[in-house]
């Protein structure tokens, strides 16, 4: 048996700043912030029978999400007697990029000397959630690679 893990991650105490005085005189209201990235990753394989049968398997959790430079949730998102865009200044607009935790397994016959097979089977789903200054709804979207 063998096995790995790999793991990173990086939060807004990790990102350097160039929001200046004069930037925010320009009318910026905000810069871009990192509030989390993270990628874990273990793996582990090995044989099941000696010279017949092997396993490999592997899990994988990761996440990306900033947000955006000036941009800012709608105030009136969701009220349907208000079409305009109205910036609420304490919930910034968040960009999310998720990879929801997937397990990936793969097993390999030998067959004849000469011959192996192999199986692997890897669901993945993702999960992105998107805002920008102007917008007047949050767009979602899940989809699966």
């Amino acid at each position: 048996m063998r096995g790995s893990i790999f793991a990173t991650g990086a939060n807004s105490s990790f990102q350097g700043n160039n929001y200046t005085s004069e930037l925010q005189a320009k009318g910026l209201a905000s810069p871009n912030e990192l509030k989390r990235i993270y990628d874990i990753n273990p793996a582990i394989g090995g044989p099941i029978l000696r010279n017949r049968l092997w396993f490999f398997g592997s899990m994988r959790w990761q996440e990306s999400t900033f947000n955006y430079a000036g941009a800012f949730q709608n105030k009136n998102l969701g009220d349907p007697t208000k079409w305009n865009y109205e910036p609420d200044l304490s919930a910034p607009g968040e960009d999310i990029k998720k990879m929801t935790p997937t397990a990936s397994i793969r097993l390999t016959a030998q067959a004849t000397p000469r011959n192996k097979f192999g199986f692997s089977f890897e669901p993945q789903s993702r999960y992105w959630q998107t805002a920008s200054a102007n917008k007047s709804v949050l767009f979602e979207t899940q989809g699966e690679a």
